[in-house]
């Protein structure tokens, strides 16, 4: 039936149900506004509208909003007949499903969203509100994520992958404390093709910025295991990796060529420490227990590793350190070329020489001591003529050497030793304030002009110690005691040197001279100092002079007169 009118009023009291259509199955009925193709339902009160089993709306659109009589953008609910697309707060959705809304406030962003997936219970734990994303029209092929719930309303948000499993496994999580870990499989930032766990990757800006620049924004790694940071560098001026605390140098440079540098940017070596503070300590290899530095070079068995200390102002130093390893053993240590060598095996030590004889073999000259002057060690010892010894002095005069600027004692090659002198012409040589010079006694005719030591009188042409009694015949007592005459005198410019006995009286004297031939002193040097003279005699046998008088010698003392004034003690001797 047809009925028109302007308005059509239906309703009942006996239901809820204020109008229905029904059809037969071969048909559908239409519904409409004669004006146009719209259905308007309108109340004062809220209203619900059933959706009827099979309800097809791929003929028209279907708006739920403050007005129902034309397509406001204000609609809270469209259905697109044309795309099937649904948009909420929109009426051209662009997706299966778009929400539009004005933005919210970031301090009501939990409150005011644009979508919200609610609960109605709570499970500690393994509680998950999320969403998936379908990667096949098989059911677990996927991505899920969402808030996972812990305890008291707190829960982590996790990403998980899905291989025909409901549960996955997680890939990423971020925790309350947004802490964010990453699962085996690699995350792509950049890049679709990920070759660690996290790739950063931009063809314009390859730079990746953690933490706020504050000094304690820190990188850090499992404590459980190693840590790798890992740079690849490219060909470039600028390839490094640097670490900069803003100090005035970087606290650490990986250059491009691999060589690092800890407090300088331009690492000259594999490894090179700069400290720019003067007397600093540079590195300290500190150890708990048992530790040990390991010099080790694949070169082979006798490979060195060499130390060498450099200089700006000029040439190389070289220190060179060998080290040299014996198969299963300690490695022998050599300094240089053989400068130092350190035989392990034979615990030996070599200078100058890699095949030590002894516990320290030094091929060479050698000095002890702590004197800053070098020509006074402790102990020198000279080994370029077979081997000398100086104690307290470099300048050797044979075989040992005691003293500083004067040799104290002499040791000669020939066996003689000399003490106060560098060239003993004796056995024992003394100079000092006693000397050994060899001495004689004259008593043949001697009217000649000899000197001889000690002279205070420096005459040419004179005869000391000339003594002299009368021509005639005298006991000895009377010519010992009372001397008269010329008894020593020390300018006359000849006379007899002899003493001279009696052919006529037994044990008298004609006259009693003699002549002393005390000291050679031509050894000794000019500026010698004698201070004093002692006379030794020696004699091997008695002289058989051709008289009945048997001959003997005796040292007797008398009265001081001749040209040395001597002191009582260095008085001369009057010689029977």
């Amino acid at each position: 039936d047809t009925i028109t009118a302007s308005n059509y009023v239906l309703t009942t009291y006996a239901s809820t149900t204020y109008l229905q259509i029904s059809y037969a199955s071969s048909t559908f009925p239409t519904f409409a506004y004669a004006s146009s193709t719209f259905l308007q339902i309108a109340s004062t009160t809220p209203y619900n509208i059933t959706s009827l089993p099979n309800l097809d709306l791929t003929e028209g659109y279907l708006f739920v909003g403050n007005n129902a009589n034309q397509a406001s953008a204000t609609s809270s609910l469209f259905v697109s007949a044309d795309t099937g697309n649904v948009g909420i707060g929109t009426v051209g959705p662009g997706a299966k499903l778009e929400i539009q809304q004005g933005m919210s406030s970031y301090a009501t962003a939990f409150t005011s969203p644009h979508l919200n997936l609610g609960t109605s219970n709570t499970v500690d734990n393994t509680g998950f509100v999320g969403i998936t994303y379908d990667a096949s029209v098989t059911a677990n092929y996927g991505w899920s994520s969402g808030a996972l719930r812990t305890t008291n309303g707190q829960s982590n948000f996790v990403w998980k992958y899905h291989i025909a499993s409901a549960e996955g496994a997680e890939r990423m999580r971020i925790d309350t404390s947004g802490n964010v870990g990453i699962g085996t499989t690699g995350v792509g930032i950049g890049t679709t093709g990920p070759s660690e766990l996290l790739t950063v990757f931009s063809a314009t800006d390859p730079t990746l910025q953690i933490g706020t620049g504050s000094a304690t924004s820190t990188i850090s790694g499992l404590t459980t295991a190693t840590s790798t940071i890992i740079s690849g560098l490219s060909v470039g001026n600028n390839a490094a990796l640097v670490v900069n605390q803003a100090a005035a140098a970087n606290s650490l440079y990986i250059a491009a060529n691999g060589n690092v540098g800890i407090g300088t940017a331009t690492p000259g070596s594999l490894l090179e420490l700069y400290q720019n503070v003067a007397d600093a300590e540079l590195l300290r290899l500190a150890r708990n227990t048992n530790a040990y530095v390991t010099f080790h070079s694949p070169g082979g068995t006798n490979a060195p590793m060499a130390v060498k200390a450099t200089s700006n102002g000029g040439g190389d130093t070289v220190v060179a350190m060998q080290i040299y390893t014996v198969s299963g053993s300690v490695g022998d240590v050599n300094f240089g070329s053989g400068d130092m060598y350190i035989d392990v095996s034979l615990g030996k030590i070599g200078i100058s020489t890699t095949t030590p004889r002894y516990k320290l073999d030094v091929w060479g000259d050698m000095a002890i001591g702590t004197s800053t002057g070098t020509n006074v060690p402790a102990l020198y010892v000279d080994s370029g003529e077979g081997g000398r010894v100086g104690i307290g002095t470099t300048t050797l005069a044979g075989l040992l050497t005691v003293g500083t600027t004067t040799p104290a004692l002499v040791v000669a090659s020939n066996g003689n030793v000399g003490i106060g002198t560098a060239s003993p012409s004796g056995a024992l040589d003394v100079f000092s304030f006693q000397a050994c010079v060899p001495g004689d006694i004259d008593n043949g005719d001697g009217t000649c002009t000899a000197t001889f030591y000690p002279d205070v009188d420096p005459e040419t042409t004179s005869v000391d110690g000339f003594v002299q009694r009368s021509g005639a015949d005298e006991s000895w007592s009377t010519l010992r005691n009372n001397a008269v005459g010329s008894y020593g005198y020390p300018s006359s410019a000849a006379g007899e040197i002899q003493w001279i006995q009696s052919n006529t009286t037994a044990n008298n004297w004609r006259g009693l001279k003699r002549s002393y031939f005390l000291f050679d002193t031509s050894g000794l040097p000019d500026d010698a100092v004698i201070n004093g003279a002692t006379l030794s005699i020696y004699g091997e046998s008695k002289v058989d002079e051709g008289t009945a008088i048997a001959p003997s010698t005796n040292i007797y003392s008398g009265n001081p007169d001749s040209n040395t004034e001597p002191s009582l003690e260095q008085r001369l001797l009057a010689i029977q």
